[in-house]
């Protein structure tokens, strides 16, 4: 995935589909690789949790494109902050920020996830929307959308900390 991610002639990141091989890449793929080591099996629950994941660092890499589309427009790569704009990169980020407390929701009524993890499912989601109404490619907003991207990469460190923390609880006798 990673090859295929920058290799020329696939280049997926400048083809709009770059953010999906990222969240397959790194967070579908080790998420359930990792399940399926560990318990032979892959189901409905593992999925709910690699989906928070996924959604987090494909956030990660949607913000981050957000100071270089100007960059990237003029140089044909076709991300999807270059199709869709700084307000279409906002409705993806809240649209990630939402899946991904959606899916935190599931595995807490499927008992995937223990019942406290409500309050930082909502915590993280509260903090996805803060960062995403903060995107601005604008130069005079480059403070504020730096800010954004640093705490986009906290949701998805404090994130998948919490997330493993809770489901090594909830298996713990």
């Amino acid at each position: 995935m990673g090859l295929l991610y920058s290799l020329p002639g696939a280049q997926l990141s400048a083809r709009g589909v770059g953010e999906l091989a990222v969240a397959a890449g790194l967070g579908v793929l080790p998420t359930l690789g990792a399940v399926w080591l560990q318990t032979g099996t892959v189901g409905v629950g593992a999925v709910l949790l690699c989906v928070p994941v996924s959604c987090w660092v494909c956030a990660i890499l949607l913000i981050n494109e957000v100071p270089d589309v100007e960059a990237d427009r003029g140089a044909g790569k076709r991300t999807l902050v270059v199709r869709w704009g700084t307000p279409g990169a906002r409705i993806i980020y809240r649209t990630l920020t939402l899946l991904a407390f959606v899916a935190s929701g599931l595995g807490i009524l499927g008992h995937v996830l223990p019942t406290w993890y409500l309050l930082p499912a909502i915590v993280l989601a509260l903090a996805g929307l803060v960062a995403a109404h903060r995107i601005s490619p604008a130069a005079d907003a480059r403070p504020t959308l730096k800010r954004a991207i640093e705490l986009t990469l906290a949701i998805q460190a404090i994130g998948c900390v919490v997330l493993v923390t809770s489901v090594l609880l909830g298996h713990m006798p």
